[in-house]
């Protein structure tokens, strides 16, 4: 999904955050099934990754499907000053840092 994209789409948000350290850019997705970070940030959290004991295989919008099989829990991310707990799964972004399922 692209800025262009984003424009014709009233339920999606975006913005800057603060995960751990770093800041990052941020898709709020409601039609998203999990919680998303870009594969290029994960050395910068200082965590390592858990295993998942089922992998999950996502289909992308381009028609892919791509296995994931590890998870970074408890990830802290902070949103007006709260401090929120997010599990994030690695994946291949490209213009944005962090995508967060919204229910």
């Amino acid at each position: 999904m692209t800025q262009e994209n984003l424009g014709a789409t009233s339920d999606i948000i975006t913005g800057i955050l603060q995960l751990g350290l770093i800041q990052v850019y941020v898709l709020f997705n409601p039609g998203a099934s999990h919680s998303f970070e870009a594969c290029r940030i994960v050395n910068y959290l200082h965590v390592l990754p858990n295993r998942l004991s089922v992998g999950v295989i996502i289909s992308t919008p381009f028609r892919e499907n791509i296995n994931i099989n590890n998870i970074y829990r408890w990830l802290t991310l902070y949103i007006g000053g709260v401090k929120l707990r997010v599990d994030l799964m690695p994946l291949e972004l490209h213009y944005f840092d962090v995508i967060l399922v919204i229910d």
